[in-house]
């Protein structure tokens, strides 16, 4: 599967279990292949979304909370330098289409806060 070939919530949501779960068996080798490469960041960040995506359509709120999103804001925070290094790549990379570029400035910038609040945290005075 390729990145063009993502479904939206409204088409997911539309298909019957069975279809749904066919779609997710489709996308989970392509979604392994891209992100254990050594291929681009951007490539790697849109494969990254649209799984999250597929958690939070298939999952009841709380386990996706517990089980997705929760983990998924620990990692981001304890990564948010690779996370701007991978997004100022997608935002400078041809190989990203306009499309897949318009929400990366705001990102950029929410990150770049996740990080000046790492470093504030960092500065604090440990408590007794």
């Amino acid at each position: 599967m390729e990145r063009d070939g993502f479904i939206t919530q409204e088409a997911f949501e539309a298909l019957s279990e069975e279809w749904q779960a066919g779609y997710v068996t489709a996308f989970m080798p392509s979604f392994r292949r891209v992100v254990d490469s050594d291929g681009a960041h951007a490539l790697k960040l849109d494969f990254i979304q649209h799984y999250y995506d597929l958690m939070e359509w298939l999952l009841p709120p709380e386990e996706y909370d517990k089980l997705v999103k929760t983990p998924m804001w620990n990692a981001a925070f304890e990564n948010a330098e690779l996370m701007l290094d991978a997004l100022e790549e997608g935002l400078a990379s041809p190989d990203v289409p306009d499309s897949g570029k318009a929400g990366l400035p705001a990102m950029i910038q929410a990150v770049k806060a996740m990080i000046q609040h790492k470093r504030d945290l960092d500065e604090l005075p440990e408590q007794p």
